[in-house]
């Protein structure tokens, strides 16, 4: 009895007996598993115009009806495109009819003779559930299909005898053929134009060590540059029977790769050139700066000379003649002068001497001051007193300069040779403009004195 539940199934019967076809309605009517509804027609022209769209769920063929058998009208409905199950309906079941049921597309066959509910239950929903798992089959070959020629990378793959099993559409346009037309030949031969392998060869290192390979390749027939993977094939009983090849376009990657390696070579080639003209440059800089500290040198140099001759020329050289004029006859007036150049002098020319003997003779502040007093004719004494130290202080530094100008003995002078070592750098070259002012202020006395 049929359940309300259970799944409806549309059968159509192709039989010219009527007490098949009854039959058939009784089997189907006792099914507890699907309600079936049952059509029939009893001719070969008559079944083909009700097939129309092949709407039913499954179709029942007689073997023998009328003039036309089962068998033709089977190959007819599979011509028109008909993809739902059928099933071949004898009187007498055979090893050569069961051949021929399935060559011309029918899955099954079923004996009339041994024909019962269970038997002819199980046999539609085998035969319904077979083309069901076929049709899945069929329409993940088809997306396999339209995905393997739909990718851009170079596809194909090849047996052990390096013989193309099949090729993507991409790999054929690259050959400039059909993908069908490469089945069957040699990959070497096809791709490289070779008779045999090439010694880089990935399918050939694949085969020998059974692990992935990958390398990167020219090829000319290809149209240039590619990085092409080699991954292992096995069969069902997981023996390596060929590989898949991949191969990606890498043209422009190689181009930006040149046009990097260019720049950088133009790049090196401009810091080469400006770390040149900076080693130059720096050169020249270096040479200048040797220069410079030469000329600066010789300028210190040359104000230390020029120092010590205006000191020692204005003690040694116009002191004395000022001293001298103070004892002439003068007038207030020019005795006022004569003190004010004589304070005058001696205030440029403290200084002087002071960095003269620090410079020249290695003397210490204080001991330079001590010379200073010592030339002005000061005693131990009244040096003390100026400088606010103590007798022994000032005999202390008289010591030292005996000792660094070079006096052991008690008679020489101290006093007396510091004028000599003053007198020694004079150059009275320099003072000629200072010696004419002074002839306009007394020129009759500074004319005899000179």
């Amino acid at each position: 009895m049929q359940s309300t539940s259970s799944p409806s199934v549309k059968v159509f019967l192709v039989a010219d007996d009527e007490d098949d076809y009854k039959l058939i309605q009784a089997l189907l009517s006792k099914s507890t598993i699907a309600n079936y509804s049952l059509e029939r027609e009893p001719s070969f022209e008559s079944a083909l115009s009700r097939m129309n769209g092949f709407a039913h769920d499954i179709y029942l063929v007689d073997c023998h009806f009328g003039e036309k058998n089962g068998l033709e009208l089977i190959m007819t409905m599979v011509g028109k495109g008909c993809r739902k199950p059928i099933i071949l309906l004898t009187g007498q079941g055979s090893y050569e009819l069961d051949v021929l049921a399935i060559k011309t597309g029918a899955p099954d066959y079923l004996d009339k003779a041994d024909l019962k509910a269970p038997v002819l239950d199980r046999a539609i929903r085998h035969a319904m559930e077979r083309k069901r798992v076929e049709s899945a089959i069929a329409g993940a070959k088809k997306q396999w299909e339209y995905t393997f020629d739909a990718m851009p990378d170079l596809i194909m793959i090849v047996d052990r005898q390096y013989r193309l099993r099949r090729v993507n559409k991409a790999m054929a346009e690259r050959l400039g053929t059909q993908p069908g037309r490469l089945i069957g030949k040699a990959c070497y031969e096809v791709v490289h134009g070779l008779d045999s392998p090439p010694e880089f060869c990935p399918h050939a290192q694949l085969l020998k060590q059974g692990v992935q390979q990958f390398i990167e390749m020219y090829e000319k027939n290809l149209g240039g540059y590619f990085s092409v993977s080699v991954s292992p094939y096995y069969d069902e009983q997981s023996r390596l029977v060929g590989s898949i090849l991949v191969a990606r376009d890498i043209n422009i990657f190689k181009t930006l790769e040149e046009k990097f390696h260019s720049m950088n070579k133009q790049l090196e080639g401009l810091v080469a050139a400006q770390s040149r003209e900076l080693r130059a440059k720096t050169a020249g800089i270096e040479e200048m700066n040797t220069a410079l500290k030469v000329l600066l040198r010789q300028r210190e140099q040359d104000r230390n000379d020029v120092e010590e001759s205006v000191a020692a020329n204005i003690r040694g050289a116009l002191i004395p003649f000022i001293r001298r004029l103070k004892n002439t006859v003068l007038n207030k007036n020019q005795v006022a002068y004569l003190d004010t150049i004589e304070s005058r002098l001696k205030e440029i020319a403290s200084p002087l001497l002071k960095e003269l003997f620090q410079n020249k003779l290695g003397l210490t502040p204080t001991e330079a001051q001590i010379v200073s007093l010592l030339r002005e004719g000061k005693t131990s004494k009244e040096i003390a007193q100026t400088l606010n130290v103590s007798i022994n202080t000032v005999k202390f530094h008289r010591m030292n300069l005996r000792r660094k100008l070079g006096l052991n003995g008690r008679n020489n002078n101290l006093r007396a040779k510091l004028e000599t070592v003053c007198k020694s750098m004079i150059l009275p070259c320099l003072f000629p403009t200072l010696f004419l002012s002074l002839q306009d202020l007394v020129p009759t006395t500074l004319t005899l004195y000179l």
